[in-house]
């Protein structure tokens, strides 16, 4: 089976961050069949009292430039807003 990444080992990529309102840029650095490894390059990622040097990340979240992956992280809190606006509740508690 052909895996495609979406750009080859050490290119410089974007992803928007999972934790946070961040786009982590670093270095592709190695994958598999759905996630990359990205090398942060602005310094180390910080979450929860741990120090990362690269993170993990979907495949489809990894972006050749800063803007794309800006958008997609945009589309993501958009999508997140709408989830939350929907959750209607009936009385009592109980979710429909």
């Amino acid at each position: 089976r052909l895996l495609v990444l979406p750009c080859p080992f050490y290119s410089e990529v974007y992803a928007p961050s999972q934790v946070g309102n961040e786009i982590i840029h670093g270095e592709l650095r190695s994958t598999n069949k759905d996630y990359c490894l990205i090398v942060n390059l602005e310094g180390n990622l910080t979450s929860k009292g741990k120090t990362w040097h690269g993170v993990q990340v979907r495949m489809q979240d990894v972006f050749h430039t800063r803007p794309e992956a800006e958008a997609a992280l945009a589309s993501a809190k958009q999508v997140e807003a709408s989830a939350v606006a929907s959750d209607v509740r009936r009385p009592g508690g109980e979710q429909e």
